[in-house]
Parts: structure tokens; C-alpha cells; sequence
């Protein structure tokens, strides 16, 4: 049909509008009237839960300070993410730390989940197949109190 307002065009197999009249504007306004308060409560409270988990975990990334690192869930080494190492971990793999981050860098497992990881300085670095977990924790403990009783 090419009568002026509608031909065919390039756009899949079917019209295109021919003429700017022909398109209809979408009013911005007219998808807050189709949302109840509910809807926009329940949006409002989505929101503000993203909102405080990211400012939650970026409070936690600044307290690393250390790492934890146990081998078949027994304590294997502490070490300060201050300094710079390479740390290998009963031939099984390595763990570097530089820059206040630590990623391990050499895994003898199939899957290599744990290299392809990258560099972290709180989330935990888990190898799997070697059973082998990396735990970031902040060096300044809270005080903890000794009772001693005679």
C-alpha cells in the first residue's frame, strides 16, 4: 500500500510509516499512571536494599588487612596483605599477593575457577578440588576479654 502514508520498507517483511504523523508519541507520564502506590513502594524498597548492600560491602573492602589460608579445612598460614609474597601451598597451588591484593596466580586443578578468579582483597579465593580457602579478615580485632579464674 503506498498511498502516502504507508510503503513497504527494509524493516523485516512488513510497513514502515512513511510520514512522522503517523508515529505515536509515547507519553512519559503515562507509565507512572499505570503503577499503583504498591508497585512503587515495592520499587522504592528494592531500591533502597541495593542501595545499602553496595555501601555495606564497600565499608567491608577497606578492612582488609590480612589473609587466612586453610588447606583441607585446617589452618595452613596467616599472612598481612602488606607485604608481598608468592606463597606456595603444598605444591598444589599458588598465591600471590601484591598491592594489597591477593589472587592465586598457579592451581594443579582442571577447572582453574580459582585463577580465573583474579585479584581480591575480601572476597574469599575457594579452590575446590584442592580444598583450599582463602579468607580476607581486618587485622584490628575487636577486643576480646580474658577472664581468668583461680
Amino acid at each position: 500500500m503506498e498511498n502516502g502514508k504507508w510503503k513497504m520498507g527494509n524493516v523485516g517483511n512488513g510497513c514502515i510509516p512513511s510520514d512522522s504523523e503517523s508515529i505515536q508519541k509515547f507519553p512519559a507520564n503515562h507509565f507512572i499512571k499505570i503503577l499503583s502506590k504498591t508497585d512503587i513502594t515495592i520499587i522504592l524498597l528494592i531500591l533502597f536494599s541495593i542501595i545499602f548492600s553496595l555501601l555495606f560491602s564497600f565499608k567491608r573492602k577497606a578492612n582488609s588487612n590480612e589473609l587466612i589460608i586453610y588447606l583441607n579445612n585446617s589452618f595452613f598460614i596467616e599472612h598481612s596483605l602488606h607485604k608481598d609474597a608468592e606463597i606456595n601451598i603444598n605444591d598444589l597451588a599458588t598465591l600471590e599477593i601484591k598491592d594489597n591484593k591477593a589472587r592465586m596466580s598457579h592451581s594443579n586443578c582442571k577447572n582453574q575457577d580459582c585463577v580465573i578468579q583474579g585479584w581480591s582483597n575480601n572476597q574469599p579465593i575457594i579452590c575446590l578440588p584442592n580444598r583450599i580457602l582463602i579468607e580476607f579478615k581486618n587485622q584490628k580485632r575487636d577486643k576480646d576479654f580474658l577472664f581468668i579464674t583461680q
